[in-house]
């Protein structure tokens, strides 16, 4: 159980990607292909996927999570495509309500550890799994995933 302390809302939250195997997909001249090594796909109308950090207190302290597709969109109530358009309309008073309605509520979350090299150092990082919103009038789970 843990609440979401930090949130930046930012063009980085999500990304183009396969509609296929979700990998980030690469820019051409008449359109996008797939790095993918099964999937090599050429993509005319690419899809979008969120893929974001957040930070998590509990009573062991403060972590940053990563979030991937559905769990991101549920956890932000909205589509990846409403998402995308209030960030490049620069909406300030939506994106501050997206941060408003996630900072301090708690969730129970599944977690997986992993790690990542940055800059030649190992880092751990962990990534949500499930995420269960806890309804705050009666202490229920509602399950996201």
């Amino acid at each position: 159980k843990c609440s979401i302390v930090g949130f930046k809302n930012d063009e980085k939250n999500y990304y183009m990607g396969c509609s296929h195997c979700k990998k980030k997909i690469i820019q051409l001249n008449n359109g996008y292909t797939c790095p993918g090594q099964k999937c090599l796909n050429k993509i005319q109308n690419p899809c979008y996927y969120y893929s974001f950090s957040f930070r998590i207190k509990d009573f062991s302290g403060i972590l940053w999570v990563d979030v991937f597709g559905e769990i991101g969109e549920n956890i932000l109530k909205r589509s990846v495509e409403e998402y995308k358009d209030l960030i490049n309309s620069h909406d300030k008073v939506e994106l501050q309500k997206i941060v408003a309605g996630v900072k301090n509520h708690q969730f129970n979350m599944i977690l997986k550890p992993k790690n990542r090299k940055f800059n030649k150092k190992q880092k751990k990082r962990m990534i949500a799994l499930k995420v269960e919103e806890v309804d705050s009038k009666n202490g229920s789970c509602d399950l996201i995933d």
